[in-house]
């Protein structure tokens, strides 16, 4: 009798592990709303903030861990952990259930695109920082009180480096349903993933490997289960295990060998071995080299039109459609070329005849080449437009002049995009409020703002620029109603640090109204709110301070005043209501020394040189009082207060022996 086979069937349980990732962001995301705050997310996109500004976040702990793991056991994490080849693996599922067989293409410049993704995201900007000498952070680790949820491991804003919910939807169809459909099973793990190039990379010096531990008759049924597109049974004859780095270890191909002759085993990592990578077979390619340069052109072409389009496409979104891009590009060129095409067992053209479906993908691909040109030439103007912006915050940063040719050619090109475009983006609006301003036109400038807050009512900065022109205009009933509005905006929709920053200087503006109006403890509150919201913000502090000086609580102003002074130890106006408050407690040492920090800057203030002169007459420093006193003497020769206390610390002085 026939021995029975008994195969593994890793596949449920691996399935289970990716769908057991989607229940953990579920589990995360009610924790958060019912907690207030949260594990910070733990995405891998985070490892820029530790790169660039060197926050250690636990996405950056995320990704350590994963990259000692794909250092030792390969890239298992990619195949059991990653919720983007869940999307791409269950994408073709659906396509298998439908009986539609993508087929794999195979690209060799394409295979580029994610070593060129890491280049960009990790290496050029640290590249542009040290060109323009500004100073690479060193590791740090960020306060969980930290208003605005940045801080390393728990946040009150999980969202908070996520795209909205309809560019994320928009992201996973196009990288991982439409790139399946066209390209194959995990087209963009291998075309368009920077990190699967990092964990392929590391994949090379992994000892974990699959290897052969029996009798292999080179059946190819290991080859044929692969979803990674590697001829396994070609690469276990050669070197007994498999080499490739695009190996994702979710160990199909153990499974399904029918004399399972395959396991996971140690073995001396490819990169270690002198010969570790199967010859080149070209008749693998997908396209020639002249197709192959083509589509390179096209991705690069299409990359630098989505790119931030409209302030709404994020990176990996604009490599998905770039990738897409490139790929229909060249299926257009065969159609015009070729006798017959075909698209994921969909004729297009046969015997030269162009089908129905055919038609509708030309169709469909000239509506998508029309918008991509309308969006370049969109996107031109509003990158010009942001070059000269810049050029503009630089000059002014610097206190140099600013033509006015270059604020009129931003503000043409800013025109031009909104103009032609089809979407209004809200950051658009506000820098062209801020070109208006320079140019004097309040009007516009406001028109603007109005057009961001109606858009999104809840945009802090317009809100609170919108105030402050309100109050400029002598409107405080209008400017104190936007200043109300924006401060009551909650933590969760915070979308980024500076609306924290935003709604500070708004809290700020509102507590000054308050105090203007007599309500002490609001406009206490409101400065209370602006320090927490952005806590190197030191004139709410100077500000509450004072007003808890006017209100008779010297504790709590003292407080205020400890705390700018660590923010700013040489602002005058702290140094001398500190000196007030400890001359009023009797602690006359603490007041010279911030008195004379004071006469450091005001050397000719006759108020703080009779303070000084009376407290160093106090302490029996007879000899500083008067050298204070005459300076206040000279300075006011007339006020008769300064001449009788500086004729008294003579006198007694002339006593002292």
């Amino acid at each position: 009798m026939a021995e029975v086979i008994k195969y593994r069937n890793y596949a449920k349980w691996r399935t289970a592990s990716l769908i057991g990732v989607y229940c953990l962001f579920l589990a995360h995301f009610l924790h958060w709303k019912f907690n207030d705050r949260t594990l910070a997310p733990l995405e891998l996109n985070e490892v820029l903030f530790t790169i660039h500004q060197g926050i250690i976040t636990a996405g950056f702990i995320l990704m350590f861990l994963v990259m000692v793991a794909t250092l030792i056991f390969g890239r298992f994490f990619c195949s059991w952990g990653c919720h983007i080849l869940a999307l791409q693996d269950g994408c073709a599922w659906i396509l298998k259930k439908l009986r539609i067989k993508p087929r794999v293409i195979r690209s060799r410049l394409l295979l580029w695109i994610p070593f060129g993704a890491v280049f960009y995201l990790f290496i050029w900007p640290q590249i542009l920082m040290m060109i323009h000498g500004v100073e690479v952070e060193a590791l740090h680790i960020v306060s969980a009180d930290a208003r605005g949820g940045w801080s390393s491991f728990t946040t009150d804003n999980l969202w908070r480096n996520l795209p909205p919910v309809e560019i994320a939807l928009s992201t996973f169809f196009i990288c991982c349903f439409l790139l399946v459909y066209l390209m194959g099973s995990r087209s963009f793990c291998y075309y368009g993933c920077p990190y699967g190039a990092v964990f392929g990379l590391a994949d090379q010096v992994a000892p974990a490997r699959i290897a052969l531990v029996g009798n292999c008759i080179q059946c190819g049924t290991c080859t044929a289960n692969c979803s990674s597109d590697i001829l396994v049974h070609k690469e276990i004859k050669e070197f007994g295990m498999v080499t490739s780095s695009r190996c994702l270890k979710d160990l199909d191909c153990i499974a399904n060998c029918p004399e399972q002759a395959l396991e996971v085993k140690f073995k001396k990592p490819p990169l270690f071995r002198k010969k570790f990578r199967l010859p080149q077979n070209n008749t693998r390619y997908s396209f020639t080299l002249g197709e192959d340069v083509s589509m390179l052109v096209v991705f690069i072409v299409t990359l630098v039109v989505y790119r931030g389009l409209y302030d709404a496409v994020p990176f990996l979104m604009s490599v998905g459609i770039a990738i897409a891009s490139a790929y229909v590009s060249i299926l257009c060129y065969r159609m015009w070329k070729k006798m017959s095409v075909k698209v994921t067992g969909v004729t297009l053209k046969i015997s030269n005849r162009i089908s129905r479906s055919g038609w509708a993908f030309m169709a469909i691909a000239l509506l998508f080449y029309g918008f991509t040109a309308h969006s370049g030439y969109v996107h031109y103007h509003n990158y010009v437009g942001q070059v000269h912006y810049n050029t503009i915050l630089h000059q002014q940063n610097n206190a140099e002049h600013t033509p006015a040719t270059l604020v009129e050619s931003s503000l043409h090109h800013f025109e031009t995009a909104l103009q032609a475009g089809f979407f209004k983006p809200l950051d658009l609006r506000k820098q062209m409020a801020s070109l208006y301003l320079l140019q004097g036109k309040r009007a516009q400038a406001a028109q603007q703002l109005l057009a961001i807050i109606a858009a999104d009512p809840i945009h802090v900065e317009a809100l609170y620029r919108h105030g402050v022109m309100l109050l400029e205009n002598g409107d405080r009933v209008g400017a104190k109603t936007q200043f109300i509005t924006a401060t009551a905006i909650p933590n969760e929709d915070m979308r980024n640090q500076r609306d924290f920053y935003m709604r500070g200087a708004a809290a700020f503006e509102l507590g000054k109204i308050y105090e203007q109006e007599g309500q002490v403890s609001s406009a206490l509150e409101q400065y209370s709110n602006a320090h927490l919201d952005d806590p190197n913000y030191i004139e709410p502090l100077v500000a509450q301070g004072a007003l808890y000086m006017k209100s008779g609580q010297a504790d709590r102003a003292l407080v205020c005043f400890e705390q700018g002074l660590l923010l700013d130890s040489s602002l005058v106006l702290i140094h001398n209501n500190l000196a007030a408050i400890y001359a009023q407690r009797g602690n006359h040492p603490k007041a010279i020394a911030h008195y004379e920090k004071v006469v450091q800057s005001m050397p000719v203030n006759t108020g703080i040189r009779y303070n000084l002169g009376m407290l160093y007459y106090k302490e029996r420093q007879l000899q500083e009082a008067r050298r204070h006193l005459e300076i206040a003497l000279q300075t006011a020769p007339n006020n008769e207060k300064i001449r009788q206390a500086y004729l008294m610390v003579v006198q007694e002085a002339s006593t002292v022996p």
